[in-house]
């Protein structure tokens, strides 16, 4: 958290401002700029073989959804390596899902089941997943 105290300097009588920049006799004005926001991250393996996954988009959506709170909803693409991290979440209560989609193989699109979690300002949490990759013939 970065805490900034701002004041204003207006040049009067020498008397007007204490040492700290503050005008004597009248009150200051706090300006506070944090970030309480938290971050998942884990990996995508394939849950026969074990190896990452990459280009599965994971997504944290609010729970329960509605047309006022669906922007805090984020998502994130793993990478190579199976990684991926969803940072700057809001506090709430999130469905976090993997989905994995339709290969130009003809396959298709892959989605795990929901993760429940609730998140408190600067949570970060691991969630892992591991999806039932189908086999071409």
């Amino acid at each position: 958290m970065v805490r900034s105290v701002g004041t204003s300097r207006k040049r009067g009588r020498s008397g007007e401002w204490d040492t700290g920049g503050r005008r004597r006799g009248k009150g200051s004005l706090d300006i506070i700029v944090s970030n309480d926001a938290a971050q998942i991250e884990g990996t995508v393996t394939d849950g026969d073989k074990g190896e990452p996954i990459a280009g599965v988009t994971v997504k944290a959506q609010v729970d329960p959804a509605t047309d006022y709170n669906y922007m805090r909803s984020r998502s994130a693409t793993t990478d190579q390596n199976g990684h991926y991290v969803i940072k700057e979440v809001p506090p709430h209560k999130y469905n976090v899902t993997a989905k994995m989609p339709k290969s130009a193989a003809g396959l298709p699109a892959v989605k795990s089941e929901a993760v429940v979690v609730t998140l408190s300002d600067r949570d970060h949490r691991v969630i892992d997943f591991k999806l039932k990759v189908p086999q071409s013939e």
